[in-house]
């Protein structure tokens, strides 16, 4: 299907009776443009065109994970019209959030002018003369369509996400709803999950595998022997916008042996990156916390409350879980995670430029409360770490025929070393 080109970036409505009361943002209802060297994801859009049935596919991941890269190129691919919108603050307000899909919508195919007259009226009540006209109108279509909504985590008003998620229970046969978002988006994720409704793609199936990164590299005209590469891919765990960081890396540098080895969450390219966007967006609190726990192998409540002489730990935890902030759960229960090793990289260098006089104390914090809850290998790695040399020699008094009878010796040798 032809779509239209937008001939300016701000654009009044004028086809139906009634317009909106404010001027339409082209650039909400464009698709991201792609770009020269783009490294098409194959195997996810093949996984998106086989997700065609299910009503709702969310792709939830950290920034630099291609997320609207994907979905823009999907967007072309798809036979169905598309109807896209960019969420921004501004759309924390229903009526606009609702006009701006009303007029997608619109675009595809005519709706009933009686969703706009809803919009325009003043103290008109979103749940009760706005939703039905426009749920009726989503129900109605003729044509499949897939409705797209990126940044969807930066929608916090509930009013506004109750909206969203009714006018999912009125998509068409064949009809989808793709919602792009940095954490699980604040919609009802578990229902539809239960239901069947519900089509997901997490860190996991958005990182990049070998021949991605490859052609990534490729096109950045930065290749790497395989053995370089492969430990590039186990550095990064596939994050492409750290691959894409790391091509960069290269190229300045004019390197070609031992790059993949040497780039860490240190590397300039990579700080700048990640200090802009993730952690320029956090609370001092929030900050604070990732840097003092990026001391900790694994993470728990329990002990991340000793390291810190604090509680809530775990709520803080799940919070950044759910934020998709780089933190990996270890287990079903959520009781343990560990930072994505590059982040966490970055999260100790901060804590040495800013608190370089914690981070004995917190590693020896830590060191204490893993010998007190039994776990001696853990206390003997944080003691070392914390230079205690007395409390890593008794706990290795401790587990060393133990680790001896069960063959590693070469822990034993490294903890004698």
């Amino acid at each position: 299907m032809m779509r239209s080109q937008p001939t300016s970036p701000v654009q009044p409505w004028g086809p139906t009776p009634a317009a909106p009361t404010f001027p339409i943002l082209e650039s909400k209802l464009t698709p991201a443009p792609t770009r020269p060297g783009l490294v098409s994801r194959v195997r996810l859009l093949g996984w998106l065109e086989a997700s065609a049935a299910t009503p709702v596919v969310a792709m939830s991941a950290p920034a630099g994970y291609g997320k609207t890269i994907l979905a823009a190129e999907w967007a072309k691919r798809d036979l169905r019209p598309v109807v896209w919108l960019s969420i921004d603050r501004h759309d924390n307000d229903p009526a606009v959030l609702l006009t701006y899909l009303a007029v997608g919508l619109d675009r595809v195919e005519p709706i009933d002018p009686a969703v706009f007259d809803a919009l325009a009226s003043r103290g008109a009540s979103i749940t009760h003369m706005v939703l039905p006209p426009l749920a009726t109108a989503l129900s109605s279509k003729a044509l499949p369509v897939v409705v797209v909504l990126d940044d969807v985590h930066l929608l916090q008003d509930q009013e506004g996400l109750d909206a969203v998620a009714v006018l999912v229970d009125h998509l068409p046969q064949g009809s989808q709803l793709a919602v792009i978002s940095r954490g699980e988006p604040p919609l009802p994720m578990a229902r539809w999950r239960a239901e069947g409704r519900l089509a997901e793609l997490g860190p996991d199936e958005l990182a990049m595998n070998p021949a991605e990164a490859g052609m990534l590299l490729a096109a950045a005209r930065a290749e790497l022997p395989d053995a370089e590469m492969a430990e590039l891919i186990r550095r990064t765990e596939g994050w492409p916008a750290a691959l894409y960081l790391a091509a960069l890396s290269i190229k300045a540098q004019h390197l070609r042996n031992g790059t993949g080895v040497g780039f860490g969450g240190r590397e300039r390219f990579l700080v700048d990156y990640l200090q802009s966007v993730l952690l320029a967006g956090l609370s001092p609190t929030e900050v604070q916390f990732l840097t003092r726990t990026a001391v900790l192998d694994r993470l728990s409540g329990p002990l991340c409350d000793a390291v810190l002489g604090t509680t809530g730990s775990a709520e803080m935890l799940e919070v950044l879980e759910r934020s998709n902030l780089l933190v990996v759960p270890l287990d079903r229960q959520r009781k343990w995670y560990r930072y994505h090793p590059l982040f966490r990289e970055l999260l100790c260098g901060e804590l040495e430029r800013h608190e370089p006089e914690l981070v004995g104390e917190l590693t020896l914090r830590a060191a204490r409360w893993c010998q007190h809850h039994g776990l001696v290998e853990d206390a003997i790695g944080y003691a070392m770490d914390a230079g205690d040399a007395d409390l890593a020699a008794r706990e290795v008094e401790q587990a060393a025929i133990g680790v001896y009878r069960s063959g590693r010796l070469a822990t034993l040798q490294r903890w004698f070393d």
